[in-house]
Order: C-alpha cells, then structure tokens, then sequence
C-alpha cells in the first residue's frame, strides 16, 4: 500500500461552529469528486449542522469552497451520497427537540460549558412544531451535478452513507429505523432495507434484513454494495449497550436475491466501525472504517473476491487525536488511485473537527 497524498476537505473554520463530521465521497460521471458531510456544527449532538459539499476537479488533490445544500430548522446530520443517471440521491436525517435537549443537558463531550448549553437551550426554545415536520430520516434529490437538491423529504430508514444502486436498476435502501418512529417492539434494533425511486418514493418496503441477536446488542449505521459477482455484499456497525468497556466491531452478511434476504451475519472480529464498502475499476472490494482503540485513526482491508475474505488491516491513519473520528468512504479517481474522505480532528486544535482525505494505492 501507498499513501500519496493526505490533506483537508473543508476548510479551517474562523468561529465557533467548527465540528464538521460524517462525510461519503462519490465519484460523477463527468469526473468529479463530490464529497458532503454535517458541517458548521457546534459540537457531535447540537441543533445546528448542516448539509455542506465540496467539489474536487483534480482527483481528490485540492477542495473548492464548501457550500451548503441543506439547512433545517434541526440538525442536518451525515450526507450519504449516490448519482443514478443525471440525479444525485442525499440522504441525511434530523434528532427531535427532545432527543436535542437530552443530549445538551448530558452529553459530556466539549464544548459543554454553562453558556454553550444555555445557547442551544435558547435555539431549541424557539423551534415549532411546523419546524420539527421533516424530523428522521431524509431523501432530498439534485438535478444539477449536486449543485442544489430538493426540499428533504422523509423516508424510512437512515445509514450514513446512503443507499446503493444495483446493476439492475434497482436502488436499495439499508437502514435502521430511528427510535422516534419504533413501534414499541424490536422493530428498531434490527436492519432494514427497501427499495427508492429518483423521486424519493419508497417503492417498496421496508423489510427486516437481519434482527439484533440481544438486548443488550445495537447493530447500526449499515452499508450494502453489490459484488462483481452479483451477490450484495452488507457490513453493519456493532456495539454493546452495557456498562464497561464497549465492544466495537463489523459484521457482515449477503444477499443473492437483490436485498431480499440475507444470510446470518458474521462477525469481523475488525476493530472499529461504522463500514463502507466501495468496489474499484479492478473488482477489487476495498471496506474502510474508524478505529476508537489506540492508535486511533482510519483503517481499511482488501478482498479479491467479491468480500469472502479480506487481507490484513491497511493503517490509513493513526493519528487520531480521540475517539471522535472516521465515519470514512472511499471513490476511485480517474488516475485510478483510491480516495478516502472521513473526519479528524485538527493535529493543533482539540476543538475542530475537520474533513480530511487520503490518495493512496494497492
């Protein structure tokens, strides 16, 4: 393996809103890179994130300004990404005023001071019922190479880096179903796919694809990609819910039936989470994830056939500053060479998330 290149996707921020996080890069079929990400954020749980993007014209080398493409009244989290034809599908999704003041009064991560809380209280002190109307899980749908998109629109399920499309046609939705929208069963600890349309329809579904084995277990943030051979290929993000030290690891299982089913998820035993799951010009499956153990960074692992088994652990990075880091995914350039966008925090700033990439090789 060969790293290239490594550098920044957005830009060093001059104000406080500075946690950037949550990106997927694809590649446009004029050659572009577009990568998107929540960005302009107070901190990993606040209302304010947006929906940022950023264009490469070089292979991933240099970012042009970001720009932002949506903006709720809520917080505008992940920007999973996929072009069909002459549209580009984002999907992202929104925690409720509830869920918001839960983790502003609780969650320990800085910045967390008495003024910093009392400000996200007085923002989410003036949010209305109307404005709470897109809360979940969101589809919104670009006619412009990414441009501009549609008002969201709410669907189902929500992963970070979006749906996938098959070979034919279809396009296939993986998923978790939010606990605002939990029945009061099982239902949201499980995976669950659909089918979307270009004009964000669910058009069939959604269906459970695999069922947390315990109570105590959450399986999550999931992507699914088709093999060269056809099969489906889904890596999903493990973790325990108990007290002591979190296990975090990838399983991973497949479908022959175009996400119908799915055989029984198998563990990794890979340390670190969420997956993507990206195949090359080559055929090549190439999985990416974070790593929250010591040297904390970015990893990645190669399978020659179609994601039966995998080679060692690639190190990306492993100079993560804490645990609040990856979330990567990966896209080809036109040179050939991989390119993998996730988030980091600043070497020099304890207090900045930013964007990062890297250009390497096989």
């Amino acid at each position: 393996m060969k790293i290239i290149k490594q550098g920044f996707v957005s830009p060093k921020a001059k104000s406080n809103f500075r946690y950037n996080a949550w990106p997927t890069v694809i590649s446009l079929s004029d050659g572009t890179l577009l990568a998107g990400w929540s960005g302009d954020r107070f901190k990993h749980i606040c209302p304010f994130g947006r929906v940022m993007m950023s264009r490469s014209l070089d292979g991933g080398y240099t970012w042009l300004p970001p720009y932002c493409v949506q903006d709720t009244p809520l917080d505008d989290r992940d920007a999973g990404l996929l072009q069909v034809g002459d549209k580009i599908l984002m999907t992202s999704f929104n925690n409720d005023r509830e869920m918001q003041r839960k983790y502003n009064e609780h969650w320990l991560h800085a910045p967390n001071t008495p003024e910093k809380k009392a400000f996200v209280a007085a923002y989410l002190d003036m949010i209305t019922d109307e404005d709470e109307e897109t809360v979940g899980p969101t589809l919104a749908v670009s006619s412009d190479n990414g441009y501009t998109f549609s008002d969201p629109v709410n669907i189902p399920l929500t992963c970070p880096h979006g749906p996938t499309l098959l070979k034919n046609g279809k396009i296939l939705h993986v998923g978790t179903i939010p606990i605002k929208f939990r029945d009061g069963t099982r239902v949201g600890c499980g995976i669950y796919a659909c089918y979307l349309d270009t004009d964000c329809n669910v058009v069939e579904g959604p269906w459970l694809v695999a069922e947390a084995p315990e109570d105590n277990i959450e399986w999550c943030e999931p992507y699914a990609k088709e093999m060269p051979n056809g099969e489906i290929l889904l890596a999903i993000r493990y973790q325990n819910k108990v007290d002591g030290p979190r296990t975090q690891t990838i399983y991973m299982c497949r479908s022959t039936d175009d996400g119908k089913t799915f055989s029984k998820p198998v563990c990794t035993g890979w340390d670190g989470y969420p997956p993507h799951i990206f195949v090359d010009s080559k055929g090549r499956v190439i999985v990416t994830h974070g790593c929250r153990h010591e040297p904390m960074g970015i990893r990645a692992r190669v399978s020659y056939d179609n994601g039966y088994t995998f080679g060692e652990e690639i190190v990306l990075r492993d100079d993560g500053l804490d645990w609040d880091l990856g979330y990567p995914s990966t896209t080809e350039n036109a040179q050939g060479q991989l390119v993998t966008v996730y988030y980091m925090k600043e070497i020099d700033d304890v207090n900045e998330n930013r964007i990062q990439y890297t250009i390497w090789e096989i």
